[in-house]
């Protein structure tokens, strides 16, 4: 098959768009492309990423001049199946239905939920315009022929959409963040954060419990990933706890795991936000895959998974002392956190890794494809019919 991934938002470095879906989808023998905003035409990973120019950082115009530079190139392509992962992309999915072509939602974020962590939306426009997003995803998603949402709690809702939906978890990649030498590195006492930085993921928090914890004993943050928005990095470090902050930036998957052959800890503490309570947080089964302890939020689904593997703490968000006091134990208790961190590891080769996903996602493409080739195989024995006649 020729198969065509497209994206106006995220970057081409992806973790569930290019090392997972579309590296998955090559190595079972198809063709793959990914068009994105991105400034040229490289193999990254082995795939061809086609580059559209960089998309503008208003959200108004890359929603129009971005999106129509994608669905050029897309009918350029002329592809067997076309599968794309923002929601502002939902008007091209559906031109491309119109034109006949299959066609895949990828659903990474509970999108109507995630409306109201928005800060650049006011208070009171929130729920119309969440509302208004879940009317438009449920009319474009009956028409889409499969919905991959990422956790079993979206899937849920887009089945009342459409039976065609198909849930591909995000589970990590179970030997990329692995380090056989970790516990001869990890002399100092680092924690850390890889992810998207904004305020509701916890990063204030986790700066005063940072400030709190070095009046007790040395502990620093290994912190990856970009400002959202940009301008609260220079509010944060306006704060004291930052001169314990190694700040490393947008990370790669290499720095990914030298970051956590040196932690003895990895945090996910976000806020209780509506999208994040039944989330599940990629960078939680990063860690767990890495073989390093966790310290979640309380939230009910996250503590029967830390909890319940016996792989970290959980603890209620947005208290940096409980933050403190929890960082501590773990720091303090080294048999134990080695254990929490072996049985992470062996819950994600048991349970939470990629493979099983994979497999799933290519099977999909396996069935979108079969009427297709069911109907060209009657085409030639038709033509042989005729020809032996």
């Amino acid at each position: 098959m020729k198969i065509v991934h497209f994206t106006s938002v995220h970057h081409v470095y992806d973790t569930r768009i290019t090392f997972k879906e579309c590296s998955t989808l090559q190595n079972y023998g198809h063709d793959v492309r990914l068009i994105a905003a991105h400034d040229k035409n490289e193999l990254i990973n082995g795939i061809q990423v086609i580059g559209v120019g960089k998309g503008s950082s208003r959200r108004l115009t890359r929603m129009l001049f971005t999106t129509i530079r994608v669905f050029r190139e897309c009918l350029r392509q002329d592809a067997d199946i076309y599968h794309y992962h923002d929601p502002e992309l939902m008007p091209i999915g559906l031109l491309l239905k119109i034109l006949g072509k299959r066609v895949i939602y990828d659903v990474h974020e509970d999108v109507p939920r995630d409306i109201f962590s928005k800060g650049w939306i006011p208070d009171w426009l929130k729920k119309p315009v969440s509302l208004s997003v879940e009317a438009i995803e449920r009319f474009v998603s009956k028409r889409m022929d499969a919905i991959i949402p990422a956790t079993p709690f979206i899937a849920e809702r887009f089945r009342t959409y459409n039976p065609h939906t198909y849930e591909i978890q995000n589970f990590p990649l179970l030997d990329e963040l692995i380090s056989h030498e970790g516990s001869k590195i990890k002399e100092h006492n680092n924690i850390a954060y890889i992810g998207s930085i904004s305020e509701v993921r916890g990063i204030k928090d986790t700066i005063e419990c940072l400030e709190q914890l070095n009046r007790i004993m040395p502990v620093n943050l290994l912190l990856g990933g970009n400002f959202s928005p940009p301008e609260l990095l220079d509010q944060v470090r306006q704060l004291s706890g930052w001169k314990f902050v190694d700040y490393r930036g947008r990370v790669d998957r290499e720095q990914f795991r030298e970051i956590m052959s040196q932690s003895k800890l990895g945090l996910v503490v976000l806020h209780p936000e509506p999208n994040f309570i039944m989330s599940q947080p990629n960078k939680l089964f990063e860690y767990m895959s890495a073989g390093v302890p966790v310290l979640a939020s309380d939230f009910p689904l996250w503590k029967q998974i830390v909890e319940g593997n016996q792989c970290g703490l959980c603890i209620p968000p947005m208290k940096p002392h409980l933050m403190a006091n929890a960082i501590r134990y773990v720091l303090e208790h080294p048999e134990e956190a080695q254990r929490m961190g072996e049985n992470g590891r062996q819950a994600a080769v048991t349970h939470y890794n990629w493979e099983p996903e994979g497999h799933k996602l290519n099977e999909l493409y396996e069935q979108l494809m079969k009427p297709k080739f069911d109907n060209r195989n009657k085409r030639n024995r038709k033509q042989l019919t005729a020809d032996s006649g």
